[in-house]
């Protein structure tokens, strides 16, 4: 019985490291969008304005750019929460040494639901928002915003919690 819960513990280090790194992907990535969106809004840096360059060098509106940068910063401030509270279910399932307990089944079902909401939400933002950014610049083109990929990982996480709960129960009989 030691085996498969060293198994657990070590999954549980390596979510934990994983959720660590994609944290930190994702608030470089809000500051790459940030300093883009700056960039893009005509704002001379060091004398050169960055704007004109990218205008001459693509055949892409700046307008579409623009509206990458402020999608992409919406899509990393929701995986940047998402792996902020996979990384504190983490942390907890190894404080307590098994992912068998309610409140660690709990935390799991809280992260499956937010794996759905979250992306399907931020899709949703999207959405609207090249609505209205299209309205005002019409030479912003649609491109794919797709948040739908996430639906099958957080199903599994509230499948997962069910378990987890079912084990929490089994080990308090």
């Amino acid at each position: 019985m030691k085996k498969p819960i060293e198994t657990l513990k070590t999954i549980a280090k390596v979510g934990k490291i994983i959720s660590q790194i994609i944290f930190i992907c994702c608030i470089i990535g809000i500051i790459g969008c940030l300093v883009g969106l700056v960039i893009l809004l005509g704002v001379n840096l060091f004398g050169t304005n960055f704007t004109v360059l990218f205008i001459s060098n693509t055949d892409i509106a700046i307008e579409t750019i623009v509206f990458a940068c402020i999608s992409g910063l919406i899509t990393c401030i929701c995986e940047g929460i998402l792996a902020k509270y996979a990384n504190n279910y983490f942390k907890m399932a190894l404080a307590q040494q098994t992912p068998f307990t309610l409140t660690g089944s709990q935390e799991m079902f809280r992260l499956g639901v937010l794996t759905i909401a979250l992306p399907l939400g931020a899709v949703l933002i999207q959405d609207i928002g090249y609505g209205i950014f299209h309205a005002y610049y019409p030479a912003c083109q649609q491109f794919n915003i797709n948040g739908i990929e996430e639906i099958g990982l957080g199903v599994m996480f509230i499948i997962l919690s069910v378990i987890f709960k079912y084990g929490a129960e089994l080990e308090e009989k």
